[in-house]
């Protein structure tokens, strides 16, 4: 699609983009390596039984309030070891949210705590997703733009810990223990401008004379 949007723009010639298409392709074996060790990893969990691991390992160590926040954290680890926020979702979501339903069974903060546990497995998965070094996602922005694969996880860290430890703490957390969900939102919504206060620094300022 590159090749015909390129030739029929006329910006290359058939043979010019022939040519820088061949002199990409050596450029991508770093991320086909790393893809394929990261779907390496996943089918190991798979194959290991993670998700029935998981449930016996907490289902009688947990208080239900704790199970949100439990399953964020759970859910991070799980996507920035496997690179994959889907295959984690696919992992955890069976595991977590039956266990969830389980342990809140006939209680009054049953579904809440139901909900967060499926809002924690996605938030969770995402946030490993992005951070992970052999995510695809991470490795093919890197590549596409460039950029030195390691200093490209290092710069979008800050941003995604920012957001996780905000929601983490307000919501899989606070909510889960009692906090309303309209109190979390407002208090999420000030610690969100309040951390672009405080670390946030102008970019483009032209240096004073």
């Amino acid at each position: 699609i590159a090749m015909v949007l390129g030739i029929g723009q006329r910006l290359l010639t058939p043979k010019e983009a022939i040519a820088a298409f061949l002199k990409t392709i050596p450029t991508m074996w770093l991320a086909v390596t790393i893809l394929v060790l990261a779907w390496s990893i996943r089918a190991v969990c798979d194959d290991l039984g993670t998700s029935i691991y998981l449930v016996g390992a907490v289902r009688d160590l947990l208080a239900p309030a704790a199970l949100p926040i439990v399953t964020f954290l759970l859910a991070a680890v799980v996507a920035f070891a496997t690179g994959t926020s889907w295959g984690t979702m696919g992992i955890l979501l069976p595991a977590m949210v039956p266990l969830a339903f389980y342990l809140t069974q006939g209680t009054a903060e049953g579904p809440i705590i139901l909900l967060l546990c499926f809002g924690a497995v996605l938030d969770g998965a995402i946030f490993g997703d992005h951070c992970s070094p052999i995510s695809d996602t991470t490795v093919m922005s890197s590549i596409a733009s460039s950029c030195d694969h390691l200093d490209h996880v290092r710069t979008q860290m800050p941003y995604a810990m920012s957001t996780m430890l905000i929601a983490g703490l307000l919501g899989y957390l606070g909510v889960g223990f009692g906090l309303p969900t309209s109190a979390a939102l407002i208090l999420g919504a000030l610690a969100v401008v309040l951390v672009l206060l405080i670390a946030g620094k102008p970019i483009g300022v032209p240096p004073e004379k």
